[in-house]
């Protein structure tokens, strides 16, 4: 899989996230969004690519690492903040049990193959002590969805809404705002249930 997320892949999908400024502004809302919902202390962006989520939740002071299945995307990572960043799959984080207080991904999931998204939800919800935050392209999401080859899953909003909830029973999943232009598909946020 980390084959296909190669210096080709990012340039003909037009998503050298470090070369347009969109990206820059879209990772520091989400990083504010993230800060004033969960108040973190640390974070975990779960196919972080070149870093920019986690380079904006650092920036806001929070302790945010971020792991990548693509060896191109983190030597885009700039070289200050490679410390934060490992080889790492959604299917098996590479972290211990509640590690971190939230656990994000933007635009990750709609790649993970149908079969392996029961995985992907268990592994995020295993190293998230109280919150999740994600980001997903669906159906509903012509300008993007359709636009991607490796987009894998591809569903409407009400099908992720029924993934998270049957796969993570002691999680409250709710939908969050959209802002247009730096948001699309479905906007999730979970955080565990007392209980």
């Amino acid at each position: 899989m980390e084959s296909v997320y190669n210096e080709t892949y990012y340039s003909a999908c037009n998503n050298d996230y470090r070369k347009h400024f969109r990206f820059q502004v879209a990772a520091l809302l989400r990083a504010i969004y993230i800060k004033w919902v969960f108040h973190p202390q640390a974070v975990l962006d779960v196919g972080c690519g070149m870093g920019n989520l986690v380079e904006m939740l650092r920036k806001l002071g929070i302790k945010a690492l971020g792991i990548e299945v693509s060896d191109y995307a983190l030597s885009q990572v700039p070289k200050n903040l490679r410390e934060f960043f490992k080889k790492g799959s959604i299917t098996a984080i590479p972290f211990e049990d509640d590690a971190f207080d939230v656990v994000t991904s933007v635009d990750v999931l709609e790649h993970v193959a149908t079969v392996d998204i029961p995985k992907a939800l268990q592994e995020c919800a295993r190293v998230a002590k109280r919150g999740m935050f994600h980001e997903i392209a669906t159906l509903e999401d012509k300008r993007v969805i359709g636009k991607d080859p490796t987009h894998v899953s591809k569903y409407r909003a009400q099908w992720w809404f029924e993934q998270f909830r049957t796969q993570l029973p002691d999680w409250e999943v709710r939908h969050g705002p959209r802002i247009p232009i730096f948001k699309n598909g479905v906007f999730v946020l979970g955080s565990r249930t007392e209980g």
